[in-house]
C-alpha cells in the first residue's frame, strides 16, 4: 500500500510551499500511486490556480515502522 503526498508551491514565491496528502490514498501499487500523482499535477491549477506541483512522493506503508527511505 502506498500513500501519496505532493508539494505545491506558490508561483509568485516558489519558497512558500504546502504539503498535500492525497485523500484517495492508500493505493494498492506504486504504479497506481504515480498515476494519481499525475492526475493531481494536471488538475492542480483548477483547484489552486496560484500554485504549481513541485514534487510528489509515494510512501510505502508496508515498510518497517518508523523507517522511511527518502
Amino acid at each position: 500500500m502506498y500513500e501519496l503526498f505532493v508539494l505545491a508551491c506558490l508561483m509568485s514565491n516558489p519558497n512558500q510551499c504546502i504539503t498535500l496528502a492525497d485523500l484517495k490514498s492508500p493505493h494498492d501499487t506504486h504504479d497506481k500511486c504515480l498515476a494519481r500523482a499525475y492526475v493531481i499535477a494536471s488538475e492542480l491549477h483548477t483547484h489552486m490556480p496560484d500554485y504549481f506541483l513541485k514534487a510528489y512522493k509515494c510512501f510505502d506503508m508496508n515498510e518497517e515502522e518508523g523507517k522511511i527511505n527518502t
